[in-house]
């Protein structure tokens, strides 16, 4: 009990920073990765704790000139207190799948922290590279905001590959039609359909298939 009374104040001093912190920013101070080697065998609980504060506050980005700053006084957030707080989060408790995908989902969009939602689907692979969801988030990522569709392709590929829908690896197909890897996409089509699918997947792809060289084949070849 003792252990556990300690962990839980030097989580307040760290979290807190004090008088002076909390003068200048109040309840705003994301804590050091090196919190994990104060939590005293709690790595867990902190990280819950964390996180319970994270989602209060999910918006906020930073204080410029003494100001709190939202997603609605500025374009984009990059790195802010909510990257920062994720961060923590899954430095303290790396097997903790929630920050790595819903997380990535709260960055983009309430403070606008692509390259922080990024990173912690980046982070959350390292951890989980064959976890359906945290690729297919990281797939989405690519895609809508990021705009980066031969990555959004390799990510939607690995997530159907690793128990996704199996419709993404059509997606897949045409994410690597749009970034020029044609013949790639093309491969994917051609052994989906050596794959054990119902009448109506198989119709499906086939519909797809001819699709895709239609939009991306011919076109290259009148090239």
């Amino acid at each position: 009990m003792r252990v556990f009374i300690l962990s839980v104040s030097l989580f307040g001093i760290i979290f807190f920073g004090g008088n002076r912190e909390k003068e200048r920013k109040p309840l705003y101070f994301a804590p050091p990765n090196v919190l994990q080697h104060f939590s005293l065998g709690y790595r867990d609980f902190l990280a819950n704790l964390l996180w319970l504060r994270f989602i209060q506050d999910a918006d906020f980005c930073s204080f410029e000139k003494g100001k709190p700053v939202y997603k609605g006084d500025k374009k984009h957030c990059e790195l802010g207190w909510s990257y920062r707080m994720v961060d923590a989060i899954t430095e303290l408790a790396p097997r903790f799948k929630t920050p790595y995908t819903v997380s990535s989902v709260i960055l983009s969009v309430f403070p606008g922290d692509l390259k922080g939602a990024e990173q912690i689907l980046l982070k959350g692979l390292k951890h989980f590279p064959k976890d359906w969801r945290i690729n297919f988030y990281a797939a989405y990522l690519y895609a809508v905001d990021l705009k980066k569709p031969e990555l959004a392709a390799r990510y939607s590929y690995q997530s159907a590959k690793n128990g996704g829908p199996y419709w993404l690896y059509s997606l897949a197909a045409k994410q690597y039609g749009e970034s020029k890897h044609l013949l790639l996409g093309e491969t994917i089509l051609k052994n989906l359909l050596k794959r054990d699918l119902t009448d109506k997947q198989r119709v499906h792809v086939q519909k797809h298939l001819r699709k895709f060289r239609e939009d991306y084949l011919k076109k290259s070849d009148n090239k």
